[in-house]
């Protein structure tokens, strides 16, 4: 948290500080997320329960409400814009597949177990489906294709890589042994790395599309105790661009 909030500092000191030439670009996104197996681990001490669902199938759900979204904003400055910094954030969601066959190991209410069963014999639901909210600060390297003036005004494609870190506020949900619990918390950090296209409309809208990879292990809190896994995640958006 502390390095995202030092680089939004940072972007508004370069802000008043840049030159008349220095712009910034609001953008918004919609797409679809596909999230790589993993393994999730549930840990409850109190009722002698620590046990790892292997392979475990998540389902990303993307345009099912609340639906995957995200937005940002862009300061570009340096170099006539093709160097900008970037706050931006991905509501990401991820679903257990609870009918999936998966590897159980370790101990369920003390007694050791290690077979392969449905994930929902074990935990009935886990997701993070209003947002495994992710909070980017982004290095973003943009060039110019055709045009012959400033990257601003008149090139008509733009290439953009970004590379980003920052924090996450999960909102879990589960439903274990009967009991349900439903919360926001502040996550573990997470990365991206991103490349995308610019294609100029007008002289203030663009339309833009992307690939991303993002990268985050979570822990958050289940009744009695907590889940963990690590969540990789491959994003293709597309969405408007707009600059004052």
């Amino acid at each position: 948290m502390t390095g995202f909030a030092v680089l939004c500092a940072a972007i508004a000191l370069l802000a008043f500080a840049a030159p008349a030439r220095a712009d910034w670009i609001f953008a918004g996104f919609v797409g679809g997320a596909a999230t790589h197996s993993a393994t999730l681990r549930i840990e409850q001490p109190a009722l002698g329960s620590d046990f790892e669902a292997h392979d475990l199938a998540f389902a990303g759900r993307s345009f099912a409400s609340p639906v995957y979204y995200g937005y940002r904003i862009l300061w570009a400055g340096p170099r006539q814009g093709r160097v900008g910094f970037e706050a931006e954030l991905i509501h990401l969601k991820v679903y257990a597949d609870a009918g999936a066959l998966v590897r159980v190991r370790g101990t369920i209410g003390a007694a050791p177990i290690d077979r392969t069963m449905r994930f929902s014999e074990v935990v009935e639901r886990f997701s993070i489906s209003h947002g495994l909210n992710l909070l980017f600060g982004n290095l973003v390297l943009r060039q110019p294709i055709g045009g012959a003036g400033p990257i601003l005004r008149d090139r008509l494609v733009v290439l953009a890589v970004r590379l980003g870190a920052g924090p996450t506020i999960p909102h879990a949900e589960s439903t274990i042994g009967g009991r349900t619990q439903e919360q926001y918390e502040w996550g573990r950090v997470a990365g991206q790395v991103a490349a995308g296209v610019e294609y100029r409309v007008t002289a203030h809208l663009a339309a833009i599309a992307e690939y991303k990879v993002t990268a985050t292990r979570q822990r958050v809190a289940v009744l009695d105790g907590s889940a963990s896994a690590s969540f990789t995640t491959r994003h293709a958006v597309a969405g408007i661009a707009w600059r004052p």
